[in-house]
């Protein structure tokens, strides 16, 4: 199904170069923002190349854990056309389904985001030996959570037809949250504190600095977000397996 999808790009060659050219202008006018900011500010105060280095790492890796929240989307579409009533009669499994085919629809931005992490990390320093302990268990987090949010934001659509909408607030609220907008070092350190007790940080920030290599998660915020890990996806697997038997009861 993954393989199948990639080959819409065939059929569609322009998407390719559309794609492309707003990731790349993306990053332009983001890096242009930082840069006027880092001149109107006290010396020191911001450094433009640690920031664009940072955002490029950041939004490289959105696509790899699917933080974007599409997968939920696609889900919420499936569950309101009834689509997902042609899945379920199908030896294959409801829930991985929009995964692969949401993979192969996101090519261009998995090859795009492994170049902007590859280029973020070279012009932000890159991960240090000391980051090497954290590696593992932040990835962990990260892959957890961003799978927690997208089936568990995907699982609204079995009990309200407005899935879309959440989804689409609940992602605006998560990227500053995450630290995507803006670095969650630069926040003000009472908030910033606070932050780092929900499960927001752990889905994107920590994997971010870890490759960037300027910073360092505190141990007990990657342990509180190991909890909120295991407790969302816990929880999500159960909302999902609630709202799957009263939408196979309906009769959808």
């Amino acid at each position: 199904m993954c393989w199948f999808e990639a080959q819409r790009f065939k059929a569609y060659p322009f998407e390719i170069a559309s794609g492309i050219f707003s990731r790349v202008a993306e990053v332009f006018l983001y890096g242009a923002f930082w840069v006027v900011v880092g001149q109107f500010s006290p010396p020191g105060a911001i450094n433009a190349q640690d920031i664009v280095g940072y955002y490029l790492i950041i939004t490289g890796l959105t696509p790899f854990f699917y933080s974007g929240f599409g997968i939920a989307g696609m889900t919420v579409d499936m569950i309101r056309t009834g689509e997902l009533s042609q899945t379920l009669i199908r030896p294959i499994s409801p829930i991985v389904t929009p995964w692969a085919m949401r993979t192969g629809r996101n090519l261009i931005n998995l090859s795009f985001g492994l170049l902007q992490v590859v280029v973020g990390i070279f012009v932000s320093g890159g991960l240090r030996s000391q980051a090497l302990p954290f590696l593992i268990p932040v990835l962990l987090n990260t892959a957890a959570l961003n799978a927690s949010f997208n089936i568990l934001i995907g699982a609204v659509g079995f009990f309200t037809t407005d899935g879309r909408n959440a989804k689409n607030a609940f992602l605006h609220l998560a990227t500053f949250l995450r630290g995507e907008k803006m670095p969650i070092y630069l926040m003000e350190p009472h908030f910033a504190h606070i932050l780092m007790l929900t499960p927001f940080p752990a889905s994107l920030y920590h994997l971010a600095i870890l490759f960037h290599g300027n910073y360092l998660p505190e141990w007990g915020d990657v342990a509180i977000g190991s909890l909120w890990a295991a407790a969302l996806l816990f929880v999500s697997i159960k909302v999902w397996k609630l709202g799957l038997r009263k939408y196979e009861a309906i009769g959808i």
